[in-house]
């Protein structure tokens, strides 16, 4: 699995790199308008999103342990009664796999939602960075995937060329899980799972597997064409709900390496381009926006004097 929180790390760190420069310069001695550095500052100033998402990363890592030992400790498990021990309560195993698997897949959309709404301000419309509401920034599956309304779509880069085909199966498949658990409850019009019991376990019922077919199918996803069809990471081949929410999170965190990556690379590109002829009139260097590999606080950005050419 790709290390996406130590993407997160370094990105956080070379945009907090470009809001201590140009948030600082001395707009009294600029070519650039202060519009184009109050635009700059605005969207770097979202490392502090970055920043704040990597705690996320220790709670979804802690949920899926939970999550996989309900049926794996076996001393923690009462088969005869289809209990286990969920913290320092014993309980039916069916109200344990329910609540383990909404911390765990909404920690992950927490995670999605946030890196969804960086890569959309950097690299949309200017409206979009612009909209500050929480509510109106781009979704994975609502603006990067689904087909439809062109409101908060962030089309830069041709991604909506590549990141559907790619990477719509997974993304579509653990949404719908998503609102099944976090808005439908126990069930949806039908049972999601095959069953109660721990010898059950995480098995789909064969008409969740219809339904997740059908939705997806709505949305014009074709599991067939996205990277995971050689791994079995589509419905046809698997009803394990564990074994595809490992394959679709693995997909997921591999898809927003690259494009948390590239975007705010070419953010970092804009500025340090458009930027170049304004160089005296920083109090700070804006040529080393790399962040060091060990932290999100960045090393102190060298000092330079106006006359540095």
């Amino acid at each position: 699995m790709s290390d996406l929180r130590a993407q997160v790390d370094q990105c956080a760190g070379k945009l907090h790199n470009v809001f201590v420069s140009v948030s600082g310069v001395d707009l009294s001695k600029t070519l650039l308008p202060a519009k184009c550095y109050d635009i700059w500052t605005r969207r770097s100033k979202l490392y502090a999103e970055l920043s704040g998402t990597l705690d996320l990363f220790d709670v979804r890592d802690e949920a899926w342990k939970v999550l996989t030992s309900l049926t794996k400790d076996t001393s923690a498990t009462n088969p005869l009664k289809d209990e286990v021990r969920y913290g320092s309560h014993w309980m039916s195993f069916s109200t344990a796999r329910h609540l383990a698997l909404t911390s765990y897949v909404g920690t992950s959309w927490a995670v999605y939602d946030r890196l969804t709404s960086v890569c959309g301000c950097l690299i949309g419309h200017l409206s979009i960075g612009n909209n500050e509401l929480p509510g109106s920034r781009p979704r994975l599956v609502e603006h990067f995937i689904r087909e439809g309304s062109e409101r908060n779509r962030p089309n830069g880069f041709s991604l909506g060329g590549i990141i559907p085909p790619a990477y719509a199966w997974p993304a579509a498949g653990s949404y719908t899980l998503r609102n099944w658990l976090l808005h439908d409850g126990f069930e949806v019009g039908f049972a999601v799972f095959a069953g109660k019991t721990l010898e059950d376990g995480f098995e789909l019922s064969e008409s969740a597997k219809t339904d997740l077919m059908e939705r997806c199918s709505k949305d014009r996803v074709d599991s067939s064409k996205c990277c995971l069809y050689s791994e079995g990471g589509h419905l046809p081949d698997s009803r394990d709900l564990l074994a595809l929410l490992d394959m679709w999170h693995s997909e997921l965190d591999e898809m927003f390496c690259s494009l948390l990556q590239g975007s705010v690379d070419a953010f970092v590109a804009q500025v340090t381009l458009f930027a170049a002829r304004d160089e005296k009139a920083f109090r700070r260097s804006f040529t080393r926006f790399e962040a060091g590999p060990e932290s999100t606080v960045p090393e102190p950005i060298r000092e330079t004097s106006e006359d540095t050419p």
